[in-house]
Formats: C-alpha cells, structure tokens, sequence
C-alpha cells in the first residue's frame, strides 16, 4: 500500500472541515457567554436614545435598537450580525469615552462580528475585530479573554499564519488552563507544521478536558499514524469511531493504519466503510483499490481504481494504481497507458 500519498489529502480536507466546525462551537458560545454584556450594551444604548427623544422620533429609536437586536440575536443571519454591532458599536464608542458603558462590554460587539466575519470567510476583518477585543478586554477577565484569543488563533490558522496561531493559543491556554479548544486548535497548528510530538501533547490535553471530542481522538490518531504508531493510531480512531461513528476519514485512517500492519482484511471493511458514508470520495476507492491489490484481488482493484477516476478524472493515484493491477493480469497495453497517464498527471506518482 502506498499511504502516505493519501494521508496528506486526508488531513488536508479535515483540517477544513474542522474549521467550520470550530467556528460553530464558538457562536455557540458567543450567543450565550456574551449575551449578558450585549444586553446590557444595548440597554445602555435604548436609554441614551430614549434621553434623546427630543431629536428622535419613537419609530427611529425603535428602528435604532431593532438593528442592534441583531447583534445578539443567534437567529440572525452573518450579514445581519455584521450591521447591528457595527451600529452597536458605533453607538457603544461614545458611551465608552463618556464613562456610560464598560469596554468589556463593547469588546463583546467586537467579538460577536468578528466571529460573523469569520463565518463569512473574511479572515482579515475577523482578525481586526479579535484584536479590538482583545485590547478592549481587560486581563483579569480570563475566560472571555481566552475566547478573544483562541478566536484569533483559529482565524491565523485558517490563514496558514502558524507561529501566530500558536502565539494566540498559547496566550488563551494561559489565561483558562481548561481550554480545550484552544489546546484542540493549537495541536493543529503544531501538526500543520510537523511538530507531532507536540501536537500529540495539544491533542492529549484538550481529550482531557474533553473526552467526548471525537476529533481530537482522531487528530491524534493521525498524528501516532504519521509517527508509525499503528497501534496507537488504530486505538485513538476506534475511539473516535466510537465517538462520532458518521466520519468517513476517520474510517479512511484506521483503514491506511490497518493496512500499514497487514491487516487487510480490517483495512478493506474501514474503507468500505467509508465509501459507505461518502460514497463521492475518490480516496475511498483508492485505497481499497490498494488494499484489494496487496491481496492479489486485481479484477476488484481495477474495478476500485476505474471507479476513483470516473469520480475524478485526474487522480494519478487510481491510474497508476490500476495500471498496475492490469499488468498483473496480463493486460500490459492497458497497464501502460495507465502509468503513462498518471505520470501526466503527476510525474512523482508512485515513488
């Protein structure tokens, strides 16, 4: 079997995958932790206004805070989000400067939209407003500070700006200890960068502070995996299987682990597996295709590999994989033309 061609592209897509993810745990966590400190902004607001009825007419007040209300609001959509802190805040710099309203709580508005732009996919606004809460927040307000943090550290992330991940997650771990996501994302940060045995360390804490983080078993799972720990990487990806069993990559895993030890009996049943639950995914079919071919099954590989390649015409994987299952069949011609095509492909393919 040839692994370690796939495992790139496996972690590659879950690296992405888990950014989204990361993302909907922190709303989640914005629509309640900081909900408090935005109605108490937006109090604050109502009341200025409601001192200013002289000059604003009940319909524009009540347009005024409706626009706000979005702020909070975890029915509202990102764009959304984006207008009414961005009015929120807008209106909250003045309250601040006259001594009506805590930073903190205008830090929170920060925050809140730049998760929304977050979600959006504008990562530099993202880390704009991370940073404006970050510096609006005071020290001593570990937990929200750490939030601010590790906001920031998964947008650097996302960003492929590593070191400043690592940076921003570090400074969240210091400020809440029990951090887990923060210890998640910068396990990530680590590994992106090749750093297994810390990201092994990250990974073990965050599984600490949270058992039930099937992803975190299976990012160490594909870190022992990297490190040709099979044993370990298989035991971390049953658990996660076992955690979240709708995973397709983390069959894929435990499939390439199996495989590395010769099981591949265990490696054909994971990756059917997988195939199973996304049925779509070229790798799927690679590697049974590979596994089937290690076995000497070369009617069945070739019929994997011709499968990969009608789901993506340039895999230079599958055509090389199934030029060589057709060689060993006899069909030299056929084999050829594959191993041709695949070099075309991608010339490295297959040292």
């Amino acid at each position: 079997m040839t692994p370690a061609v796939f495992c790139a592209s496996l972690v590659a897509t879950e690296i992405g995958a888990q950014s989204v993810n990361t993302a909907t745990a922190r709303n989640a966590v914005a629509a309640s932790g900081m909900r408090q400190m935005l109605k108490h902004m937006l109090l604050v607001t109502s009341l200025m206004f409601a001192a200013a009825a002289g000059a604003w007419s009940a319909a524009a007040q009540e347009s005024q805070v409706e626009i706000e209300l979005w702020c909070m609001s975890p029915k509202s959509s990102d764009d959304q989000k984006i207008t009414g802190c961005t009015q929120l805040i807008q209106s909250g710099l003045q309250l601040v400067q006259s001594g009506l309203l805590k930073q903190e709580d205008l830090a929170s508005a920060y925050y809140t939209r730049g998760s929304a732009y977050y979600d959006k996919g504008d990562l530099d606004r993202a880390i704009a407003d991370f940073t404006e809460a970050i510096r609006l927040n005071p020290k001593d307000a570990n937990v929200n500070a750490a939030l601010f943090y590790a906001a920031r550290g998964q947008a650097y992330d996302d960003k492929n700006d590593l070191d400043r991940a690592i940076a921003d997650f570090t400074q969240a771990i210091q400020l809440n200890p029990k951090n887990a996501e923060a210890y998640f994302g910068r396990g990530r940060a680590h590994y992106q960068k090749g750093e297994l045995d810390s990201a092994i360390a990250d990974y073990t804490q965050a599984i600490q502070f949270d058992p039930t983080d099937a992803q975190a078993y299976k990012n160490r799972g594909i870190a022992y995996y990297d490190k040709h720990d099979f044993d370990r990487a298989i035991a971390d990806l049953t658990h996660a299987i076992q955690l979240n069993p709708k995973n397709a990559l983390t069959y894929m895993m435990r499939g390439l682990a199996y495989g590395d030890k010769g099981d591949l009996d265990r490696a054909i049943a994971d990756f059917t597996q997988a195939i199973q639950i996304d049925p779509e995914n070229a790798l799927g079919y690679d590697n049974r295709g590979d596994a089937y071919r290690a076995k000497g099954d070369f009617d069945i590989a070739i019929a994997d590999y011709t499968i990969a390649i009608r789901l993506d015409p340039n895999d230079a994987v599958a055509f090389f994989g199934r030029g060589l299952a057709k060689q060993r069949i006899g069909d030299e011609a056929g084999g050829v033309a594959d191993i041709a095509r695949a070099r075309q492909i991608n010339p490295n393919v297959g040292d």
